[in-house]
């Protein structure tokens, strides 16, 4: 079989991840999580073959700081790795384990297996996915009231005594979640100086989708994330225009940011409604999500360091979750007891990573972003790469997104969700840091010992 033929087969089923995840109720059920893994790992076997072939991939230079977050995240797969062997229900450890490896296989291909063409083709491919899921999305929920999500009944909870929109996933926040990545790479292009008009006018329109799509899923994380992006990228977004028009732009943003959130305050009566629910500190010292957050805290302080273990929070939910002010002996009921909600996840991504994973995780975890968040940084700041200014941007705000929403919820969860981040990360990194033959096209590698780097 031809080389060309491998990557071919290889793009198509990462394709199917990256794209489908997300429309396929975020890939979060059984029924479809294993089909685009396979996907995952049939792509995989394509850059494998090429490997034993001794094709050499597309090389690439890192910087110092680079290769820190890269090790950081090898050292938490690693460690990760070793959770998993002593996990005491194996099939969840495993579940847990592959939202971690598939995104770092989606990295590694995406850094030097695929060809320029290829991953400009996917970048606008995604988009125009995620504004097809937004679309959906309202007009479904527009005409349909999103009673079903595609041909599945939707649950009630959410369309009928709430009114949310939920798109192609079951959970509202989790539809905010994957709009919230829609609207920081749109606004990143919009923001962009030098985009091209029709380009331009494309981040607009789905801009404009997303924002309907977050408000109308009356998400209380997903509305402030989706400020926060919105004013971080307006401030970032400018720096690179003209001193008089960044200011004016910066000006007059802010200005229309600041009257859209005081518009949404004195008319959308559903949003504040939802906020003016936690008013109160009994209201939010009682709610489930908190009392959720708090039975994950006593379960990691039954082990600190190394935490409980992979994808052990579901099963031992029941024993940490009510309230410690209960008595068997004394006949008292805890003030909060867990009979009344079920708890598959803890609806905060840190909070279970260190719940699950320990501090060791959580801080090899943590580094590993933060360290490749500086890395995309300093980048997207320095004047060679002003061409990839909004794929380096649109990834910053969309990174920033997920980790101040998965702060109350858990989108990380949904492994669509992560697939898709997955490349929307590692795109940049191969924008900026791949080797180009002259022209600045691919380097086609030759036929070596084995990869360049």
């Amino acid at each position: 079989m031809e080389y060309s033929y491998l990557r071919s087969i290889s793009f198509v089923l990462m394709c199917a991840a990256v794209l489908g995840g997300p429309w396929f109720f975020g890939a979060w059920e059984t029924i479809w999580f294993w089909p685009f893994v396979v996907a995952l790992f049939g792509a995989l076997g394509g850059y494998a073959l090429r490997l034993l072939n001794k094709k050499q991939m597309r090389p690439v230079s890192l910087p110092a700081s680079a290769v820190w977050a890269l090790g950081f995240y090898g050292a938490f797969l690693a460690y990760a790795a070793l959770r998993v062997l002593t996990a005491g229900v194996v099939m969840d450890a495993e579940r847990s384990f592959l939202l971690f490896v598939t995104p770092a296989l989606i990295f590694v291909m995406v850094l030097h297996f695929f060809t320029s063409g290829q991953l400009r083709l996917l970048q606008w491919m995604s988009m125009v996915s995620l504004s097809g899921i937004a679309a959906y999305g309202i007009l479904n929920h527009i005409f349909a009231g999103s009673s079903h999500v595609l041909w599945m009944p939707g649950y009630p909870g959410y369309f009928l005594a709430e009114h949310r929109a939920t798109g192609t996933y079951y959970c509202p926040n989790h539809f905010s979640g994957v709009m919230e990545i829609l609207f920081g790479l749109a606004l990143a292009v919009l923001l962009t100086p030098g985009v091209r008009p029709r380009m331009r006018l494309g981040a607009f329109v789905s801009s404009a989708l997303a924002v309907m799509a977050i408000l109308m899923s009356k998400s209380r994380g997903g509305e402030v994330t989706l400020a926060l992006v919105f004013f971080v990228g307006v401030i970032l977004g400018t720096r690179h225009w003209p001193a008089r028009a960044r200011w004016g732009l910066r000006g007059s943003l802010l200005l229309f940011g600041v009257l859209a959130i005081l518009a949404v305050l004195s008319f959308g009566r559903p949003y504040v409604e939802r906020f003016r629910e936690f008013s109160r500190w009994e209201s939010v010292i009682g709610s489930s999500r908190a009392q959720m957050a708090l039975g994950a805290i006593r379960a990691w302080r039954s082990a600190p360091v190394f935490g409980i273990g992979p994808g052990m929070h579901q099963n031992v939910w029941a024993h940490f979750a009510a309230s410690p002010d209960g008595s068997r002996a004394a006949a008292r009921w805890p003030k909060y007891p867990n009979n009344h909600f079920h708890s598959y996840e803890v609806h905060s991504d840190w909070l279970q990573l260190g719940e699950e994973y320990g501090w060791v995780g959580l801080v090899l975890f943590a580094g590993a972003m933060a360290l490749g968040a500086i890395v995309l940084f300093k980048e997207w700041n320095a004047p060679r790469n002003q061409d990839s200014s909004a794929t380096v941007l649109g990834t910053l705000l969309a990174g920033l997104a997920m980790a101040v929403h998965s702060l109350f919820d858990f989108n990380l969860q949904m492994p669509g969700t992560v697939w898709l981040l997955a490349f929307v990360v590692a795109l940049p990194w191969a924008v900026c840091f791949r080797q180009y033959g002259p022209g600045g096209r691919d380097r086609e590698p030759e036929s070596s010992a084995g990869p360049s780097c």
